[in-house]
C-alpha cells in the first residue's frame, strides 16, 4: 500500500488576531469553523480548498497561502514560527504589525 504524504506549512501565530487565537482555544473542536486542532504552541489546521464565510479572515488568508501557494494540505500556526512579509501580522492586541502586499493566487 502506497504511502499517503502531507506538506505542512508552518506560519508564526502572528498571522492571527488575538480574537481567533481566543475562538481557536475557548471553542470545543466541534465548533471550529475549520478541521483542525491544538498544540501546545498553537493550531495545526487542514488546508480545505472550500473555506466558508464563517472562517476568519486573516485565517483563511493563511490557509489559502499555504494551498495555492505553497501547495500545503496543512498549517501549523506556531508561536515560534516566524512571520513571512507575504500575509499580515497582528500582535496580541489586534493591531496590524505589519501589512502584506494583496494575495494574488493563481487558480491550479
Amino acid at each position: 500500500m502506497p504511502l499517503e504524504i502531507h506538506r505542512t506549512l508552518v506560519l508564526s501565530t502572528a498571522h492571527l488576531t488575538a480574537e481567533t487565537c481566543t475562538l481557536l482555544t475557548d471553542t470545543p473542536l466541534s465548533g471550529w469553523p475549520v478541521a483542525g486542532g491544538q498544540t501546545g504552541y498553537g493550531f495545526y489546521i487542514y488546508a480545505h480548498d472550500e473555506i466558508g464565510d464563517e472562517v476568519p479572515s486573516e485565517l483563511a488568508a493563511g490557509l489559502t497561502f499555504a494551498r495555492s501557494v505553497a501547495g500545503c494540505a496543512y498549517v501549523h500556526f506556531d508561536s515560534d514560527g516566524d512571520p513571512l512579509d507575504a500575509l499580515p501580522a497582528f500582535d496580541h492586541g489586534g493591531a496590524p504589525l505589519s501589512v502584506a502586499a494583496p494575495l494574488s493566487v493563481a487558480p491550479q
